[in-house]
């Protein structure tokens, strides 16, 4: 897979292009690819999400899924971490006044 950075659109192989440069007594064409949407050669080849293997930009490690997965288990681990801490000092504050 592969990814335009000019129009952000995601496609399996690139389209050749070739241009004949008439300049050189030899005539060759010069053959090169292309996003196959939009004709730029601002394209790179995806790589996997290090998590669930989805395709992904090169200069990304995670895909947006499971950062967001990641960040939502973050949030209620916090939640439930200050959960436990004022428990713990509604405790102490209990056990205090007891003894």
């Amino acid at each position: 897979m592969y990814f335009c950075n000019e129009c952000k659109e995601q496609f399996g192989e690139p389209r050749l292009m070739s241009d004949t440069h008439y300049e050189v007594d030899t005539r060759t064409d010069e053959v090169y690819s292309v996003c196959p949407y939009c004709a730029s050669s601002d394209y790179e080849e995806m790589v996997s999400c290090l998590c669930c293997g989805e395709p992904i930009r090169s200069s990304e490690d995670y895909c947006t899924g499971c950062i967001d997965f990641a960040n939502e288990a973050i949030n209620e681990f916090s939640w439930k971490m200050a959960a436990f801490e004022n428990a713990n000092k509604l405790l102490l504050h209990v056990l205090e006044s007891e003894g």
